[in-house]
């Protein structure tokens, strides 16, 4: 049975960055909050697991995880996205 998964983005670097979610509705999306107008967008997934649902957010979302390893994201700020 399928259930959501959701991704936070954390701020790193003092900005957020707008996903475009590539996939089926039924698959996931992306969403925004509208409290602090900030442009903060998150991402949702439908999946049956945690691993289905990390391969969907970078598939279809451009999520990416490990970002301050890989030198795309500020180390003193964090990672932007976290795995499921």
């Amino acid at each position: 049975m399928k259930k959501r998964y959701e991704y936070h983005q954390n701020n790193s670097g003092g900005s957020f960055i707008t996903p475009k979610w590539t996939g089926t509705k039924k698959q996931g999306g992306v969403f925004s909050y509208l409290a602090g107008d900030d442009g903060k967008c998150d991402v949702w997934v439908m999946a049956e697991s945690a691993d289905e649902a990390n391969y969907k957010a970078k598939k279809y979302a451009g999520v990416y995880f490990d970002g301050c390893d890989q030198g795309i994201d500020c180390p003193c700020c964090g990672d932007r996205w976290y795995r499921n």
